[in-house]
């Protein structure tokens, strides 16, 4: 990899207006590049990752409707508009089927024991991939707190930082959100 410039970012949903310069690196053998995006802001998304995470956790396991999910942003700073909200959704939605899929492996691989698998238990009770995937990741992230240290100080508001991490870092899955 050789630095290859860098861009600006302006994230939404911050207090004041900040612009960051995001480095960019290209590999030598592929010739593709890649940016390093801070970890509170996801690739191809403006908004903070806490403000993503809020509209996606609020609408599909607190099961708040668009106008709650809507005030729930307002108190935490970021306010986008319900059509950005159901885009997110809509991707998490389009991409959870497959990212529970590589989820359930690799915990079955790794932590056969995980009450997550029991087919009686918890996941069995979810009513879609996207809520089962939110769900969980809180098994896969305890499972992983114990055996990376890059990822011990993650906390419940840090897991869809952690999902992303986990999926697109390790396994190469699509985008999340």
């Amino acid at each position: 990899m050789i630095g290859h410039g860098y861009y600006w970012r302006k994230p939404k949903g911050l207090e004041r207006c900040w612009v960051i310069r995001v480095k960019r690196w290209k590999c030598k053998s592929c010739g593709k590049t890649v940016g390093a995006v801070p970890s509170f802001l996801l690739f191809f998304r403006h908004y903070l990752l806490e403000i993503i995470q809020s509209v996606v956790v609020g609408r599909f396991e607190l099961e708040y409707s668009w106008a709650a999910t809507f005030l729930g942003c307002a108190d935490e700073g970021g306010t986008p508009v319900v059509r950005t909200m159901q885009r997110w959704c809509a991707g998490l939605t389009e991409h959870a089927a497959e990212w529970l899929g590589a989820m359930e492996k690799t915990m079955a691989e790794q932590d056969s024991r995980s009450e997550w698998l029991d087919a009686q238990g918890e996941a069995g009770r979810m009513r879609n991939p996207a809520q089962a995937l939110l769900r969980g990741s809180l098994h896969l992230l305890a499972w992983a707190k114990g055996r990376w240290r890059e990822v011990e100080r993650f906390v419940l508001n840090d897991r869809l930082r952690f999902l992303w991490y986990w999926g697109n870092q390790r396994l190469g899955l699509s985008r999340l959100v």
